[in-house]
């Protein structure tokens, strides 16, 4: 990969924005300050598009090309400058409820989504076409599906405040946009990181592609039943596509555990953050029903409007801390052996306080102090993951400087 990739730059920029919205909310819950209007969604598109699909935009070119034999494609900086532009717009349109502008950021958004698709597809199709290459057999076809659950993803979400759903017969379109990006996108994009972590000895073994093969298609039709559902407003098929997703999910990171056991690397703290953060994505999946079946009561309703944070902080930051890092030293330290990221404090202070918000949903009187205790926390546990990213930038920075001097050094 290039040396220098401004998708990872831009991304440690919004982490580090994501930092200080927490800890805003943290005043917030504790009515220290007043509450600003969209703070919530500012600080969800922080860490989701700004932090996550930031970097993910930058690497994947990277790593589909290598997992096809091909060499790494230079950046493309028409699409990060899309991308950025149209992020820009909705960071600044949502607070505001500029409906021109949010139009102009969710579609500047999908149009990079789409060019990175469309090249995927060259690197593919460029690529060897031996096993590892069939349908659900490698990452790049997690890759591939969801960003295309993430187009679909941004297209409902870019109308949530301009009343699409009416003529697209939307009942609920919050639903269909958020079952979108977190099930179908970030699910079977962090499926094919996870595979990334795989080496393809293994994945090119039988049981590892019929297993694989049956994830994929248990998540990639599990998050077709849990977009669709809230759609044509139908509960089984919502409910039977839940329990497909969460049947994948749980296959893979079976067989994942398994062989990084084998490989004497699960009990380091950034192996545990990818592993364990899917501790809360059950938890969540365990509190559908209710919300579902039990609407008029008050805790599910607290549940569905409160309970984002479980899945952003407790399963989607808590991954990227292991996940981030690694791509940033696999990206800008080449030469080095990549390494997964976070430590002891992220790893016990991310979960305690997922704990702490999640019994901040229950206990209402206490509610105030534990969301406040656990979005300091929360910011508390991504300290050390933006100090050890700042690390890495100064190392290649270094090392650029370096090679630099040795090349001038040697001309005559």
């Amino acid at each position: 990969m290039s040396v220098f990739n401004p998708y990872l730059l831009m991304s440690l920029f919004y982490f580090s924005i994501a930092i200080v919205a927490t800890l805003g909310s943290a005043l917030v819950s504790a009515d220290f300050v007043a509450s600003v209007g969209n703070l919530r969604w500012l600080r969800v598109h922080f860490i989701t598009l700004g932090m996550l699909t930031q970097a993910v935009l930058g690497v994947l070119p990277g790593l589909v090309a290598a997992r096809a034999g091909n060499r790494t494609p230079r950046t493309r900086w028409d699409i990060w400058l899309v991308y950025n532009a149209g992020l820009l717009g909705l960071l600044v349109g949502i607070p505001l409820i500029n409906e021109p502008m949010m139009i102009a950021g969710g579609t500047l958004v999908m149009i990079a989504v789409a060019l990175v698709a469309w090249q995927l597809r060259g690197l593919k199709a460029a690529g060897s076409s031996g096993p590892a290459q069939s349908p659900g057999g490698s990452s790049g076809w997690f890759y591939r599906v969801a960003l295309g659950y993430l187009l679909l993803g941004s297209f409902i979400g870019t109308g949530l405040w301009l009343g699409w759903g009416n003529w697209l017969h939307l009942p609920a379109p919050k639903e269909v946009h958020v079952h979108s990006n977190l099930w179908g996108f970030a699910a079977l994009l962090l499926a094919g990181f996870l595979l990334e972590l795989v080496p393809g000895r293994d994945l090119r073994q039988p049981g590892w592609q019929r297993s694989v093969k049956a994830v994929f298609w248990l998540m990639v039709l599990g998050a077709l039943g849990l977009a669709a559902g809230p759609w044509i407003e139908n509960t089984t098929i919502e409910t039977v596509g839940l329990v497909a997703h969460t049947v994948g999910t749980v296959w893979l990171l079976v067989r994942w555990a398994r062989a990084q056991r084998q490989r004497a690397s699960c009990a380091l703290p950034g192996a545990l953050h990818l592993v364990t953060s899917y501790f809360w994505l059950l938890v969540a999946v365990a509190m559908a029903p209710l919300i579902v079946f039990t609407p008029a009561r008050d805790i599910a309703q607290q549940i569905a409007q409160q309970g984002g944070p479980i899945l952003i902080y407790g399963w989607l930051l808590q991954f990227s801390y292991g996940l981030i890092p690694y791509l940033f030293r696999r990206s800008l330290l080449p030469g080095e052996p990549p390494r997964l990221g976070g430590n002891w404090l992220s790893l016990v202070a991310g979960h305690l306080g997922t704990g702490l918000y999640i019994a901040g949903l229950f206990a209402v009187e206490l509610r105030p102090v534990l969301h406040a205790a656990g979005y300091t926390l929360w910011a508390l546990s991504a300290l050390p993951i933006v100090i050890d990213l700042w690390q890495v930038l100064r190392a290649a920075q270094d090392d650029i400087g370096q090679r630099l001097g040795e090349q001038l050094g040697s001309v005559p």
